[in-house]
């Protein structure tokens, strides 16, 4: 997947079962955190209580293999006491759960006291603002997390899987579905702080699947279709 940086240079990227850091002047490695066995998708890099954090999301959910995951040594970096997605003293319930995992980006340090549990496999990037880290997932679940706290602030379910991630446009969260064979993905724009729905595209605007998560440019909405593009009025 695409590489994420952070403000201070450090690239960070996902791996099938680590997330890795390097330093941006020099490529040397910052740190190796293993992670659950799931799809490479982007982390995404946002403002926590100490410092700036690394979000991503981990396992197969019931759709595929997983593995338990553990921090490995770091050349630049104290290895953290704990897995990020298992403080001291907790386990995972399930390993082949879908989770939403937040480690400090300078300590490596869980930052949540334990991993978001997800409705299903993540296979589209993770997003942040500068309150919250936003999810889709396959089933067509979007979820919204406290990036202080780990906290779910909502989780709404759009009834079909997510083409893209999902783009904060002032105080709407924009989330376009794929739809299914017979049926057009659809845009959505959600309050970011409720969750509430506050609009979805029309059926006659969307002639076929989405795969693109929403653009906004000049006033307007941009997604993919296949073999088109479509623009939406805000």
């Amino acid at each position: 997947p695409s590489p994420v940086v952070a403000d201070d240079g450090t690239i960070v990227v996902v791996g099938p079962d680590e997330v890795l850091a390097f330093d941006g002047e020099d490529r040397s490695e910052v740190f190796s955190v293993e992670r659950d066995l799931g799809p490479s998708v982007p982390a995404a890099i946002g403002p926590g209580p100490d410092g700036p954090v690394v979000v991503f999301a981990e396992g197969f959910g019931d759709r595929g293999p997983a593995t338990t995951a553990s921090p490995t040594a770091s050349p630049s970096a104290s290895p953290p006491s704990a897995s990020p997605s298992a403080p001291p003293g907790e386990g995972k319930e399930d390993d082949v759960d879908s989770h939403l995992v937040a480690i400090a980006l300078r300590t490596v340090e869980p930052v949540w006291t334990s991993s978001v549990p997800l409705e299903d496999v993540v296979v589209t990037p993770v997003a942040t603002d500068e309150n919250a880290a936003y999810v889709g997932d396959l089933s067509g679940h979007v979820t919204a997390v406290e990036l202080s706290s780990g906290e779910i602030r909502w989780s709404e379910d759009l009834g079909s899987s997510i083409a893209g991630a999902v783009t904060i446009d002032e105080d709407r969260a924009l989330i376009a579905t794929q739809g299914q064979q017979q049926v057009p993905g659809t845009v959505v724009a959600l309050d970011r702080s409720t969750g509430e729905e506050l609009w979805r595209s029309p059926e006659d605007v969307v002639q076929g699947n989405l795969v693109s998560a929403p653009v906004v440019a000049d006033g307007r909405i941009l997604v993919l279709e296949p073999g088109s593009v479509v623009a939406l009025n805000p």
